[in-house]
């Protein structure tokens, strides 16, 4: 690191996470060891860190949502296909949200 005050900015957004913990004298030390590559199928918004696939799986239902009502409406049936594949996305991608936060990786 480039200078002591760049070193305590990253500690402090690691402490931020969870990842680490200060103690009375202000040394810094870990308290769950994190694998790096996990990491990165998170996003931090605001104080919340939440799983990549919470996006994905809440576009895929709302698109499956929509599209089912928009044929309904408009030719009065639904190609079973759009539905089979949108439903699959949707039903892998919050399988595999739930999985992570079960997980507890963070």
């Amino acid at each position: 690191m480039s200078s002591p005050s760049i070193a305590l900015y990253h500690l402090e957004k690691l402490r931020e996470l969870g990842v680490v913990d200060k103690d009375s004298g202000g040394d810094y030390f870990l308290k769950q060891q994190v694998q790096v590559g996990t990491l990165k199928a998170f996003l931090k918004v605001g104080h919340l860190i939440l799983p990549r696939y919470l996006f994905y799986a809440i576009f895929l239902t709302t698109a499956t949502v929509v599209y089912s009502v928009e044929a309904v409406l408009q030719t009065g049936t639904v190609e079973p296909a759009g539905i089979v594949l949108g439903a699959a996305g949707a039903g892998i991608s919050w399988y595999e949200c739930l999985r992570m936060w079960k997980e507890r990786v963070l």
